[in-house]
């Protein structure tokens, strides 16, 4: 029998990566999203995916969803919009009232703000978003998992990050702003962890907060910039402007569901940079279109 499992993500970059990923024979993928325009073209198979187009926060629409026995992820705490956090916690108080299963929030390290002791510092908006969903699902929900997930990079990404900002710029496609001041993140893989959460969803795990992020992946800017010069033979002069991040040291360990889910995290940081290389190349330069199933 086929799992049913609701994406609180939209068709943003984590939620195109589960419906890639995931076995649509396995699972029943239903997908509440806004239309969003894209940076590039993505074609979906909508024969094997449900997309349920309206608002997240549109309650009297959401009835007419079954959550009886579903996983429900929940990434939308990036938003900006007046009244976020009224609309989520009546969200959330709606999808406690139904019988899932599982429910799983997306958060981010980012709430640990410039520091390696994983101590809560809520340096910015989106943290204090995270850190405020995190607190109401934890009033509702019984069966919740938060993950707490570190820089996420990869394809599909409709805002490029710092390591698709690089690769954009390496690619001549456009050129970004960084700080003058460098700076220490912890990173994963979208599809690595696209493979970590299938494996959530399919173990029992305790209630709980769990850090996701690649412990292969600690790196400064300057960092990443040699790894560039070492593959493509070509050095790479970032645009500098006037400012500082509020978090320059973010080293987030991940020792706990290590060992839960026995996952032996990516050591190819290459392979990595040469399937962001491949999406690049042939959805923003030659426009190809990105097809789902």
């Amino acid at each position: 029998m086929k799992r049913k499992l609701y994406l609180f993500t939209g068709l943003g970059f984590i939620g195109l990566n589960i419906i890639k990923s995931f076995n649509y024979r396995k699972f029943d993928l239903k997908v509440i999203y806004k239309k969003t325009k894209l940076p590039f073209k993505v074609s979906i198979n909508k024969n094997k995916v449900n997309l349920i187009r309206q608002d997240i926060f549109d309650i009297i629409k959401l009835k007419n969803q079954d959550f009886t026995n579903s996983t429900i992820i929940i990434s939308t705490v990036n938003s900006k919009s007046k009244g976020f956090k009224k609309k989520f916690k009546k969200l959330i108080k709606f999808l406690s009232s139904k019988n899932s299963d599982q429910i799983i929030l997306l958060s981010s390290v980012s709430v640990y703000g410039n520091t390696n002791k994983q101590k809560i510092q809520l340096k910015d908006q989106y943290a204090r978003n995270c850190f405020f969903a995190e607190k109401i699902c934890g009033q509702y929900f019984k069966n919740l998992k938060i993950l707490r997930i570190a820089n996420l990079f990869g394809i599909l990404r409709p805002k490029p990050g710092i390591i698709e900002k690089i690769m954009m710029q390496n690619l001549k496609i456009k050129k970004f702003g960084f700080f003058y001041e460098d700076t220490l993140r912890s990173f994963i893989n979208i599809e690595e962890f696209i493979n970590i959460l299938r494996k959530i969803i399919g173990k029992d795990l305790k209630r709980g907060v769990y850090n996701i992020s690649n412990e292969n992946y600690f790196f400064y800017i300057e960092e990443i910039l040699k790894i560039f010069r070492k593959k493509y033979k070509r050095n790479i002069i970032l645009n500098r402007i006037p400012g500082r991040s509020e978090i320059k040291l973010s080293k987030i360990k991940n020792s706990k569901i290590r060992k839960l889910i026995r996952h032996k995290f990516s050591n190819s940081f290459y392979s990595d940079l040469k399937k962001i290389e491949f999406f690049y190349k042939n959805y923003f330069i030659k426009k190809n279109t990105y097809k789902i199933y």
